[in-house]
């Protein structure tokens, strides 16, 4: 034994301490990412959870404020359940449904031509920007294929 070694009582030589304090550090550093890892998936599915609890939670007010499978006109919306019409002042509109992010409804103008429907296809960036219908705008507030909700925008 030589004389770094010989009051320590350690048989390691420095390449066998250094290869020790390489694994410790490599296994280390793999406990740390794996550590981290466990508490930012811990912490992402806290977040999301909370936040689908409460978008069903605004799904559910808002599908109970509506008369079930109704077509409505509200204070500041328009409902419109597919294929069933509803008169806006002296137009009459009926959804036909949503293909490919184009909304589609017929538009009948009473004053004009009452048995006559004029198809109408909007995107949704332009109807959440304001379409006109009739005598007022209205603003996309929701669309599936089941209903569109249009806000007063005037």
């Amino acid at each position: 034994m030589d004389a770094r070694h010989a009051g320590k009582g350690s048989a390691l030589t420095g390449d066998a301490k250094m290869a020790l304090s390489r694994n410790q550090l490599i296994v280390s550093s793999m406990f740390l990412v794996v550590a981290v890892g466990s508490m930012a998936a811990l912490f992402y599915q806290a977040v999301t959870g909370r936040l689908e609890a409460r978008q069903q939670e605004l799904r559910q007010r808002a599908e109970a404020a509506l008369p079930p499978g109704k077509t409505t006109v509200l204070k500041d919306r328009v409902v419109l359940i597919k294929d069933e019409g509803v008169a806006l002042g002296r137009t009459r509109v009926v959804y036909r449904g949503l293909s490919e992010g184009i909304i589609h409804i017929d538009v009948t103008l009473l004053d004009l031509d009452p048995s006559y429907a004029y198809p109408r296809h909007i995107s949704k960036d332009d109807a959440r920007k304001g379409i006109p219908i009739g005598a007022r705008r209205y603003r996309l507030h929701a669309v599936n294929r089941k209903s569109l909700i249009l806000l007063f925008a005037d």
